[in-house]
């Protein structure tokens, strides 16, 4: 219910909202969904090229320990244990829910 009293009497008039149809709501995700997936890729793809490869190390070689120094003493090694340490986990914790699941639906 609309009711205008601009210019003269009042006047009432009955609005009705369109509802959206289901195609109208496929294309609207589709649409958000493309710029989720072009914007993310975007950022992926500066970020390769932003890169440095000149210093980046493929292996063990920067686990290395020198006593006493600022850039590869013990706070190196013990943030790159950590690191491990996590994802170790986190891959547990990937295999343990996959075994949960396939045990959960084979019942």
């Amino acid at each position: 219910l609309h009711i205008s009293t601009a210019g003269g009497p009042m006047i009432c008039t009955i609005m009705t909202k369109k509802r959206p149809t289901c195609s109208t709501l496929l294309l609207a995700s589709f649409i958000s969904i493309m710029r989720c997936l072009s914007r993310t890729s975007a950022v992926l793809i500066w970020s390769l090229y932003a890169i440095i490869w000149d210093d980046v190390k493929i292996g063990l070689g920067s686990w290395e320990y020198i006593p006493g120094s600022y850039h590869k003493g013990i706070s190196n090694l013990s943030a790159r244990l950590l690191a491990f340490l996590f994802l170790f986990v986190f891959i547990l914790n990937g295999i343990y829910v996959v075994r949960d699941d396939k045990k959960t639906s084979s019942k």
